[in-house]
């Protein structure tokens, strides 16, 4: 009667005189209402049957007041324990869970739900696995749907009981992935990204992200179909947007400044104007948007995406994972330390755990890295990332040898059985300890794929030349490879391996079984055979190693598309004449980006970065040493007096160290800081440069100049930039959040320059930076700068002028650096070099001097320094070979004199400069006879009326002894 007419069954239940407990059974389960099974329950429930209690709770689920039908389910298992107990409460739970969650993607749980979850879903597949009830069925269904249809297990069940999986979740065919859709959809996105209106729907963008994420197209093939013009056909704009934004994330190469431009801006403004509407948004589709942000190196905008989403107590779920890995790359520091502490004691997830080791790094606490790496190759003994991980904070604690080699001997077989990404990165830290061991899973991994390993080969061999040196005694030899043979037939060369079973056809290994592979490896060097009508003669025979590598080197040349650094270069004879034509071809490529295009600056660090941002040190002198680089630098002077520490660059050590500065800056006893990256920088440069087998050539105007260690040694620059890191402290940045204008230009600033400006700001110590572009955004940010120009002066007053090449350094390269008139002073009294160094300064600034008696006595003094230095020196012979560079002084300063001094003729005020110095030098007659040739020398060749000079010097010194 209730399946026709509620009313009229609920009716004769109410009139009926025969109402019993089966009675009630029936009229809880199919017709009572929430406030009935409340009244009931009231009266309590200890003596209530077994089927009442059944009829009670799917009353209560039929009401859909879950709490009710859990607790009462709860007493049911209580008092009657049995199967049918556990899967009511089994029920009764999963419908008060997906009340509670809401709807909610569950990756925004917070941990209690999803641990309640996890532990629903594990008790439910739990009891299927061990009875037979259709129940159980509805339970896994409601759980799926929980879960937004994506806990795999679940999804096998409702799909191997699919008619019981609907009488709960009516749609979930629509819902649960078909294994047809991943083939097909890939054949549809291709014909959507081809339709000629270039236009996409919401779920043609369905299907290309979901295409993009499996991988059935490529990023490149949606930026292709943007550039042609393609749109978005969704007239919700802010879905439009999305879309838009989503497809240009995809589209976007971190590599391209511009595109990054773009998106940045536009991501930006969707966060502005659409963020109420981005909760609206698949979770998913949102997550695929950070990931390729973050792909883009974008991750503080992956942080301003994902953080309103998460609960205050998340769990360990991929957007968690996304936006972990962002907070560390955007260095939001104290964000990440909060969300770490606050993640304490929850399970992690893979990626979680390798943040949590490299955030462990980043702040060198190197123990607690160690034992995060070995706490997640517990869990995940194959991962050679992990496994690379654990090797890499063992490189950086600087531990012992015998401790790496234990760690080494402890990877599980097979672990690098395959090539991957992954373990391409162990490789390389594994020769560093074990070059051979490295090298022994290279070559197999050569064998199986010669062509695809050819730069992977070569890499390792040329990473580790220096390593080859100290290669253990330690073989480990190929199973399937015991030798390389290099050989001739008829006028060809080859080098192959010889393979054990390799089978098929291959232009670079052959098979040892057969007959050519056996003639092969049985001949000797030199040995001549025949095999049909060819003729061979063994060359070479070499370890399968090295073999590998020659045949690499010849296939990345002959793969190469443009973008490879690597090239052979092929010489006939000596080779001398082709060496030097290679080396004038690369001299004429630009190695510096201009100060300025189109007449805009191009600030110092971002050119340094974006020409050398893996050669840091050499750009850095390039840069510094380059005239042109130098027209708009300057030191800037509006920070704060240093006197107890400051944060040095790569730039910074560089400039010190070209100046000499770098002794007096060391005598000021100000504590120079520097990063690790800072360190790592300069200590690599150095190392390579100060090999003892150092020789480089370049083309210098029309000659080429030859660079050997022993010139490296004597190098005043090398030597001082040594002397300047060995007394320089290492800083580790603090917890901080970075700014996000600081973070949004990190890709065009330098590695070294970065981790400075991080750890002056978190440790609150000034920051030494050279370009002054930069150092005007850092004061508008409130960054703590040092007083560059005051700090250097300081610097140089404390460098003793033997020690100091800042002079020549302004001259040559034009380089901005203090200079004082007692320096030029100081520069008059030395021999030649100093003297014309001098004269180029007084050329350079005639006219600098506060006043003109201030003029008078620094041109004085320049004149008679230089004069008595060279009259000592001359022994009484007057060369002017020897008293050239005097010349060019007296000349220069005569210059000076005539736009400086006081007086309305050139006459008169160049007579001042005469009179002041022959004054001077009145009881000295040789070095007054010198001066009095120098100043007619001048006169004569300036054109100047000796006359009047004369008649100007008599009026001088009559007003110096007037008549008594």
């Amino acid at each position: 009667l209730s399946i026709s007419s509620e009313a009229q069954a609920r009716e004769r239940y109410e009139t009926s005189s025969h109402k019993g407990s089966f009675t009630d059974e029936v009229f809880f389960e199919k017709l009572a209402s929430k406030q009935h099974l409340l009244e009931k329950t009231a009266r309590g429930l200890s003596d209530a049957y077994e089927h009442e209690l059944c009829s009670w709770i799917r009353c209560a689920i039929r009401c859909e007041d879950f709490q009710q039908a859990v607790e009462l389910s709860e007493v049911l298992r209580a008092n009657y324990p049995s199967n049918n107990s556990e899967v009511l409460l089994a029920l009764s739970k999963s419908y008060l869970l997906n009340r509670i969650i809401d709807g909610r993607q569950f990756w925004l749980l917070n941990r209690e739900q999803m641990k309640d979850l996890e532990e629903q879903i594990s008790n439910s597949i739990h009891v299927l696995n061990n009875t037979d009830d259709f129940r159980n069925v509805h339970v896994a269904a409601i759980l799926l749907a929980t879960t937004h249809f994506q806990a795999s297990d679940l999804i096998d069940i409702c799909l191997e009981n699919i008619d019981e999986a609907k009488k709960v979740i009516p749609n979930i065919c629509d819902m649960l992935p078909k294994d047809t859709e991943v083939a097909g959809s890939s054949i549809s996105v291709k014909q959507i990204l081809k339709q000629d209106d270039l236009q996409m729907s919401e779920v043609d963008f369905s299907q290309v992200s979901t295409a993009v994420v499996s991988g059935s197209i490529k990023n490149r093939e949606v930026k292709k179909w943007l550039d042609k013009g393609g749109d978005v056909r969704v007239t919700e704009e802010s879905t439009r947007k999305f879309i838009k934004l989503s497809l240009s994330a995809i589209a976007c190469e971190p590599n391209d400044k511009r595109q990054k431009a773009k998106l940045s801006q536009e991501t930006e403004t969707f966060i502005e104007e659409h963020s109420e509407q981005l909760t609206r948004f698949s979770i998913l589709a949102i997550h695929q948007l950070c990931e390729n942000l973050r792909r883009a190196e974008l991750p503080l905008l992956v942080v301003q995406v994902i953080e309103p989403f998460l609960p205050e107590y998340p769990w360990c779920s991929p957007i968690l994972d996304t936006y972990s890995e962002a907070l560390l790359q955007s260095d939001q520091l104290s964000k990440l330390d909060n969300l770490l502490a606050n993640m304490e004691g929850v399970s992690e997830s893979y990626r979680f755990m390798a943040v949590k080791i490299e955030r462990a790094i980043s702040t060198e606490d190197f123990p607690k890295a160690i034992q995060l790496a070995e706490q997640a190759i517990k869990k995940f003994p194959k991962s050679c990332y992990y496994w690379a991980v654990l090797l890499r904070a063992f490189h950086l604690a600087d531990l012992n040898s015998s401790r790496l080699t234990f760690a080494m001997s402890e990877m599980p077989n097979g672990i690098l059985s395959e090539y991957s990404d992954e373990g391409i990165r162990l490789l390389h830290l594994l020769a560093k300890t074990d070059l051979p061991l490295a090298e022994s899973f290279m070559l197999e991994w050569f064998i199986d794929n010669p062509v695809g390993m050819a730069v992977n080969v070569t890499n390792l061999h040329l990473n580790n030349l220096d390593n080859s040196k100290y290669a253990t005694e330690v073989n480990y030899p190929s199973d399937r490879c015991s030798a390389a043979v290099v050989y001739y037939s008829g006028k060809r060369h080859y080098t192959k391996l010889l393979v054990d079973g390799c089978g098929g056809h291959s232009e670079y290994l052959l098979d040892l079984s057969s007959p050519l592979g056996e003639l092969l490896d049985e001949a000797d060097i030199g040995e001549e055979f025949e095999l049909g009508v060819a003729s061979y003669r063994v060359v070479e025979k070499l370890p399968p190693i090295v073999g590998a590598f020659r045949i690499s080197t010849n296939i990345r040349n002959d793969i190469n598309p443009g973008t490879d650094c690597f090239y052979q270069l092929f010489l006939e004879g000596d080779g001398v004449e082709d060496i030097l034509k290679h080396i004038d071809s690369m001299s004429q490529q630009k190695q510096l980006v201009d100060a300025q295009v189109d007449g805009k600056a191009i600030p110092l660090l971002m050119r340094l970065n974006e020409t050398h941002k893996h050669d840091l040190m050499r750009g850095a002198f390039l840069y510094l040493c380059d005239r042109e680089s130098n027209l708009n630098f300057e030191l800037y002077s509006d920070g704060e007096v240093i006197r107890e520490s400051v944060v040095l660059d790569a730039m910074s050590l560089a400039y010190l160290s070209i100046t000499g500065f770098c002794h007096g800056f060391i005598r000021t006893n100000i504590t120079p800081y520097i990063t690790r990256e800072t360190k790592e920088v300069v200590s690599s440069w150095l190392e390579q440069m100060g090999r003892a087998d150092y020789l480089s050539i370049a083309k210098v105007d029309n000659g080429f100049i030859k660079t050997t260690a022993d010139d490296v040694s004597k190098d005043d620059s090398f030597s001082n930039l040594r002397l300047l890191l060995d007394h320089c402290s290492l800083i580790s940045p603090q917890s901080i959040n970075m700014p996000e204008m600081i973070t949004k230009v990190r890709d065009i600033l330098d590695v070294s320059h970065y981790s400075s400006l991080k750890a002056s700001i978190s440790n609150s110590i000034p920051v030494f930076c050279l370009d002054s572009m930069f150092c005007s955004l850092y004061g508008q940010l409130g960054i703590s700068l040092a007083n560059v120009n005051q700090l250097v002066t300081d610097a140089k007053v404390a460098t003793k002028m033997i020690e100091s090449r800042h002079v020549d350094c302004h001259i040559h390269y034009g380089l901005a650096v203090p200079i004082m008139h007692q320096d030029v002073v100081e520069l008059c009294r030395q021999k030649e070099k100093g003297q014309y160094l001098a004269a180029q300064i007084l050329k350079m600034y005639p006219n600098s001097y506060p006043s003109a008696d201030t003029a008078l006595s620094v041109l004085t003094e320049c004149c008679l320094k230089s004069i008595c230095s060279t009259y000592i020196n001359l022994e009484g012979k007057f060369n002017l070979s020897e008293w050239r560079f005097t010349e060019h002084i007296v000349y220069a300063a005569c210059e000076a004199s005539m736009l400086c001094l006081k007086g309305d003729t050139c006459e008169q005020r160049l007579s001042g400069l005469i009179s002041a110095v022959l004054g001077i030098l009145s009881s000295t007659a040789d070095a007054k006879n010198m001066a009095l040739q120098l100043f007619r020398r001048f006169v004569q060749g300036h054109f100047l009326c000796a006359e009047q000079i004369d008649i100007e010097l008599m009026k001088l010194k009559a007003t110096e002894f007037p008549r008594t």
